[in-house]
């Protein structure tokens, strides 16, 4: 029996039960999950399959262990957990479970909304910077080079020198910009601001597209009340009761 180790990333909790469940296909028995690792113990001779959902808790916590025990009792074994996810594995195919589900859309559209708020946030300072331009230009603030001040004392003099490169990045970056936004201390903010409020767009929509794909799917309305009878229509034969 050997042991094998993965290392991926995924960003969609559907694509990693994918990718599990084709290793389930080799033989192969996920025993630990640590930060982008997968550790395998391989068995040739079985097929296993996975599930992956969002707990929201510790598996040891009282909620969790009995939520994990619910799932053992039908023969689907917690085989790892991370970061309050976890792994169910069982050598026959493994349904989605309606509870899972609708954890893991919960915890995808929570993480979009935080995503969002993030992005308004960045949104509202940028277009603050924006507008404060011209004013900024007329009061004589404009990006200025850096400069390098020493103390004389070691440690003071690294941290300075350390502050001075990140300042001196800054200032090329937003020199970037300054040829679109114009040449003021706004620039600076503004040439981290959009690309942020950019990836946290990007990020917001994928998280949300996650949570489209794992909500609990709306179930149809009955056309007829369950247990009520529906009287059947009399038809009226001609010539009778003339």
């Amino acid at each position: 029996m050997g042991r094998i180790r993965a290392t991926k990333s995924f960003f969609s909790s559907k694509k990693e039960n994918e990718w599990l469940d084709e290793m389930g296909r080799k033989g192969c028995r996920l025993v630990e999950r640590k930060d982008g690792r997968y550790f395998f113990e391989e068995e040739p001779e079985k097929r296993f399959y996975y599930r992956v959902e969002w707990l929201g808790c510790s598996p040891e916590s009282e909620e969790g262990a009995s939520y994990v025990a619910s799932r053992s009792e039908v023969g689907e074994t917690l085989c790892a957990s991370y970061s309050l996810w976890g792994y169910f594995l069982s050598e026959t195919p493994i349904g989605e479970s309606e509870e899972g589900r609708k954890r893991t859309a919960v915890h995808y559209r929570n993480t979009a909304i935080l995503f969002y708020v993030f992005d308004a946030v960045a949104a509202v300072l940028a277009g603050y910077h924006f507008v404060v331009r011209d004013f900024l230009a007329r009061q004589g603030l404009l990006l200025r080079a850096p400069t390098l001040k020493k103390s004389g004392t070691f440690l003071v003099d690294l941290g300075r020198r350390l502050a001075y490169g990140a300042k001196e990045l800054l200032y090329r970056y937003a020199k970037l910009w300054a040829k679109v936004l114009g040449d003021t201390k706004a620039t600076a903010v503004l040439a981290v601001l959009i690309p942020l409020v950019v990836i946290l767009s990007v990020l917001g929509g994928l998280w949300a597209a996650e949570w489209r794909k794992n909500r609990p799917a709306k179930k149809p309305v009955a056309a007829e009340t369950e247990g009520e009878a529906i009287p059947d229509e009399q038809t009226e034969v001609p010539g009778e009761n003339s």
